[in-house]
């Protein structure tokens, strides 16, 4: 066994130090001694062992707490500041809130007419992040004081709100609006929805 090295540390270390036989067929398979045992490979600025102990660090050792990144995390731009009503309106109670998420917009409005209302939009321009695109699935809720008398509607275009009277509204009318508009409803609409009931959501259900 001269030609074999054998390493007393590992010897111990392994518990082999009773099976020197076993532990010299070992070492004959990998003559090497520990100092010409391959190098750890970089990464970087660091070794693999020096990643994992950092890890490690995080995880059980440190204070630090991990918080793994969240995917596809919802945006939140709010556009509030930027409505301007028109003239023949008044604020009725809190201000308008314009609010443009990743996957919808919101609208809500309180607002009292000045003076003889007729049809019109609401905003006297409208933010382009905002504006409803084709295919957007709008749903627009409208609550007044007027008399059931009054058929009152409302859509949105590019230039915002617009409200829709069967008659003209009386000066001092409130009115509520409350909007919610879906972007790329339809397209959202065929990639999550198994329309055919086969169990699969693919091509066939759109």
């Amino acid at each position: 066994m001269s030609n074999v090295y054998i390493d007393e540390r590992l010897l111990d270390a392994a518990g082999l130090s009773d099976f020197p036989e076993l532990y010299a067929y070992i070492k004959e398979r990998y003559p090497k001694p520990i100092g010409e045992l391959p190098q750890p490979v970089p990464i970087g600025d660091q070794t693999l062992q020096q990643q994992v102990k950092n890890n490690d660090d995080v995880i059980y050792a440190s204070n630090e707490v991990f918080e793994p990144p969240v995917p596809n995390a919802i945006t939140k731009l709010d556009l509030s500041s930027q409505l301007e009503r028109q003239s023949f309106l008044a604020s009725s109670g809190s201000d308008p809130q314009l609010i443009v998420y990743g996957d919808r917009i919101t609208l809500t409005a309180s607002y009292a007419t000045t003076d003889v209302f007729p049809n019109g939009y609401l905003f006297k321009s409208y933010p382009q992040e905002a504006r409803p695109k084709q295919g957007d699935q709008v749903i627009a809720l409208v609550g007044t004081d007027a008399s059931n008398t009054y058929n009152i509607s409302c859509y949105i275009d590019q230039r915002g709100p617009f409200i829709i009277s069967s008659r003209w509204l009386p000066s001092n009318t409130a009115f509520v609006l409350n909007i919610t508009y879906y972007k790329n409803y339809e397209k959202s609409k065929k990639i999550n929805y198994d329309a055919n009931n086969d169990g699969k959501i693919d091509i066939m259900d759109t």
